[in-house]
């Protein structure tokens, strides 16, 4: 009687574990490596720029997908330091919108310099200011301080919305997180 009863409850597991080992390496992964992240100050027109250097590698599931913004969320403290400074989002999300194109199992770089992508954020000061050197140079270091900290990235997918997540430190940077 005992065999009946755990024949059918065996074969139900053996189905369960050969359908969750199908199925896990279908699973969608996303790695990235930043190559370069810096808020620059600029002086002379007293705005804040960011430059992202980035690659991405997909595998799983579609062949083809695309990314249609990617989001920074830097470190809480120092950001709100810079807000001081700069017409920065209230949300503490650095929005760089640009199409990037993420076939299944290929690298993709994203190199968001002035010289090439027209979309880089710029952020200009606040008008109450002082337009003096003492100023700049205290945003400056402040900016300096932000590039070098922990940093959440998300890459938002065209085709529904949806955002992943990564942590990439300081330490990080130039490794496949």
């Amino acid at each position: 009687m005992a065999w009946q009863i755990a024949g059918p409850i065996i074969g139900f597991i053996g189905i369960v574990v050969v359908v969750v080992l199908f199925l896990l390496p279908r699973r969608e992964r996303v790695e990235i490596r930043i190559s370069n992240l810096n808020y620059q100050v600029h002086g002379v027109d007293r705005k804040l720029t960011v430059y992202l250097g980035i690659e991405i590698q997909r595998s799983g599931r579609k062949e083809m997908r695309y990314v249609k913004q990617i989001l920074l969320q830097p470190d809480k403290q120092i950001y709100g330091q810079l807000c001081d400074y700069f017409n920065l989002p209230s949300d503490g999300l650095i929005r760089i919108n640009e199409q990037i194109k993420l076939p299944r199992d290929y690298k993709a770089t994203f190199s968001h310099m002035a010289s090439e992508s027209p979309n880089y954020p710029v952020y200009t000061a606040l008008p109450e200011l002082p337009k003096d050197t003492e100023t700049r140079d205290k945003a400056k270091e402040i900016a300096l301080e932000l590039s070098q900290k922990m940093h959440k990235v998300g890459l938002v997918w065209d085709d529904n919305g949806k955002t992943v997540w990564k942590i990439v430190t300081k330490e990080d940077w130039g490794e496949w997180v």
